[in-house]
């Protein structure tokens, strides 16, 4: 059994299960919670989710960061439930918030990329031990 991590260091693995976690919850319709869950993990203020657009910034946009607003708005409901969307948007704002500098598209996208495929992957470790006869069920009997 591997010993736990030092204080304030987590395992990779874990790392990867909340990210999973945070996409996971996106999908099931509970963005506000999936926020909450990054705000706690990177102790950030929680930014208000909001439908709407802004002046100007509206063409071809899912959604934007409000910095002054500290608010997430997406451009149609749809794009609440879309975890790269918020996960993109959560990341500028996290920069914002903690000081640094607001970060690229890039940058956002390589944040809002690793979550979804710490989901990816999670997903396919649960189909395979489906596929090899895995329930919950039998792995509570012990068989």
């Amino acid at each position: 059994m591997k010993s736990p991590p030092p204080r304030g260091e987590t395992r990779p693995e874990a790392e990867d299960e909340f990210k999973a976690l945070v996409v996971a919850t996106i999908l099931d319709s509970r963005t506000e919670e999936a926020i909450r869950l990054l705000c706690e993990h990177y102790r950030v203020r929680v930014p208000r989710l909001r439908v709407g657009v802004l002046e100007g910034r509206t063409k071809g946009v899912a959604a934007v960061y409000s910095m002054d607003r500290k608010e997430i708005l997406a451009a149609k409901m749809e794009y609440l439930y879309d975890p790269f969307v918020m996960i993109h948007e959560f990341y500028h704002h996290l920069r914002s918030v903690s000081g640094k500098h607001r970060g690229t598209e890039k940058q956002a996208d390589k944040f809002a990329s690793d979550f979804v495929e710490a989901y990816k992957s999670a997903a396919a470790k649960v189909r395979a031990l489906q596929e090899a006869g895995w329930t919950w069920t039998s792995h509570k009997r012990g068989e």
